[in-house]
């Protein structure tokens, strides 16, 4: 399927690694001018480097979002480099330990939270966002989780907390400027194969010592994941291009679970 992405500037925010590689490589492969970015230059460049090897258009930008300089300073890298933006994807976040608890995240943690998953998305929101009004067309698609709607005990609760929060910035963005034709989406992923999650996962008590290849089938049934796997970034890919795309002009305010099944709940 033609995406009708050809010429997009596309800034894929934490595209270094994991699930961003993979949206940075599809809207590369749809036509997009893609914006890889990381704190680490030498793992944003390899990126950029193997988009344009097979064929795309790519650029690798460094800077620290957790902070109002490094998005100052990003925000200025892009328009010199590009002019712009079409569509920015907010995916760089996440939290720096998983196995944090109530009685491990002080104030100070969730703070911390804050600034790196949400605040570094509406940095770069308040940056981009009059560009795309006012040339009548633009995608903002934030990255939530399966954990902002169902927590698991003991795990993460800032990083949850805030998770939560972006789902609502989602919808009142998507209100607010729909009729500019920005569409504002958000996805929500479930467990995720990458290195960081095998690092996290492989150190479960009942999982030390086996591979991910058994301990796959293991987590799937525990966390219940209805397909009987994990994701792959992969499967994420494929919904962020989509809603990149022309062909989403009709959706938005929405949020997209891309979890295999897990979430128990209707979707409404």
């Amino acid at each position: 399927m033609d995406l009708d992405l050809a010429g997009k500037r596309a800034l894929v925010t934490g595209s270094n690694s994991g699930i961003g590689v993979a949206v940075a490589k599809r809207l590369a492969a749809e036509g997009a001018r893609v914006i890889v970015h990381g704190r680490q230059k030498d793992r944003a460049v390899a990126v950029a480097k193997d988009i344009c090897d097979a064929g795309g258009d790519a650029i690798a930008l460094t800077a620290d979002l957790a902070t109002q300089a490094g998005c100052d300073a990003m925000a200025q890298a892009v328009i010199d480099a590009v002019g712009g933006l079409d569509i920015l994807i907010n995916n760089a976040g996440g939290s720096e330990d998983a196995t944090r608890t109530w009685e491990t995240s002080p104030w100070s943690v969730w703070v911390e939270e804050f600034e790196t998953n949400a605040g570094s998305a509406v940095r770069l929101i308040e940056h981009f966002l009059p560009g795309m009004i006012k040339q009548g067309w633009g995608r903002i698609i934030n990255v939530a989780s399966a954990q902002a709607t169902m927590p698991f005990p003991h795990s993460s609760p800032g990083y949850n907390a805030v998770k939560a929060g972006i789902i609502n910035m989602t919808t009142s963005l998507s209100k607010t400027y729909a009729k500019h034709g920005v569409t504002v989406n958000c996805i929500s992923p479930g467990p995720v194969d990458s290195a960081v999650f095998r690092e996290f996962a492989l150190n479960l008590g009942p999982l030390k010592g086996k591979s991910f290849e058994e301990a796959e089938p293991f987590l799937a049934k525990k966390w219940g994941v209805s397909v009987g796997r994990l994701g792959r970034p992969e499967d994420l890919a494929a919904a962020f291009a989509f809603l990149s795309s022309p062909l989403a002009d009709f959706i938005t305010g929405v949020t997209l679970r891309v979890d295999g099944g897990m979430c128990g709940f209707i979707n409404v």
